[in-house]
């Protein structure tokens, strides 16, 4: 259970940065009035700060942080990844995708071995 731990705060923290991230745009978006991007923003969040939550209470047992958590690891692993391989992101950029990316390969294959597996 402590590789579980590790990777809740890992999560927990990837999540309340994403979701700090989005509050910009959405306040930005609220001033156009209802939208679809409104709308699409404020769905991210609420997903985010779920995700957040997930991870704060992933190691203590139950299925559904583990399964939220791997999906918010599956979806930031493939945007990281096509963030990895376009061609107008500085080399930095890119090296911090990549480096999200394998976190969220790493993660998705921890989460799908069965608990009584992991230490």
């Amino acid at each position: 259970m402590k590789i579980y731990r590790a990777l809740g705060v890992g999560w927990a923290a990837l999540c309340i940065f994403a979701s700090l991230l989005l509050i910009e745009p959405i306040l930005f978006l609220t001033t156009f009035g209802f939208s679809s991007q409104l709308c699409l923003a404020v769905g991210l969040f609420l997903f985010l700060v779920a995700g957040a939550i997930a991870s704060a209470r992933l190691y203590r047992g139950g299925d559904w942080p583990r399964i939220l958590v791997c999906l918010i690891a599956i979806l930031s692993g493939v945007v990281s990844s096509l963030n990895a391989v376009s061609d107008w992101r500085s080399d930095l950029q890119r090296f911090g995708c990549a480096v999200i990316a394998i976190y969220s390969v790493i993660s998705v294959v921890i989460f799908f071995i069965p608990k009584r597996y992991v230490a």
